[in-house]
């Protein structure tokens, strides 16, 4: 994503951050709006079952037909996220002196997060889809 960059004054780097995000907005809703005009309504939706009950979700073509319209929307702006985090840790280890950060106490998982962690683990290697399907 990019060198994490100082931030001077972090409250206005958010302040920033938050009027760009709702600058997208309307293009957002306006996209959606166009899409579910010219989208047939019965292609919408899916529907696929979890955990013993049925969830209606949108369809992957519905799905697909926004993510091109959107033009990578969606990923700039994660990878803005990413870059913007990193930065606000980066400032606030430089803030605190820039400790050596190597020292720091580590402390093992709880049974039930070594599980968890495991399991999910497990089924990243073998591929197994976690969440909605592609």
């Amino acid at each position: 994503m990019g060198k994490a960059n100082y931030i001077e004054n972090p409250l206005k780097e958010a302040w920033k951050i938050l009027k760009h995000t709702h600058s997208l907005v309307d293009t957002v809703l306006t996209f959606e709006a166009e899409l579910n005009v010219s989208f047939p309504p019965a292609q919408k939706y899916s529907f696929s079952e979890r955990n013993n009950s049925v969830l209606k979700q949108y369809s992957k073509a519905y799905s697909k037909a926004y993510h091109d319209k959107m033009n990578n929307m969606v990923e700039k702006q994660m990878r803005a996220a990413i870059l913007e985090i990193g930065s606000f840790w980066y400032s606030a280890w430089v803030d605190a002196g820039q400790p050596v950060l190597k020292n720091l106490i580590k402390t093992d998982l709880l049974p039930y997060e070594k599980k968890e962690y495991t399991e999910t683990e497990k089924k990243y290697q073998h591929g197994s889809l976690i969440g909605r399907e592609l």
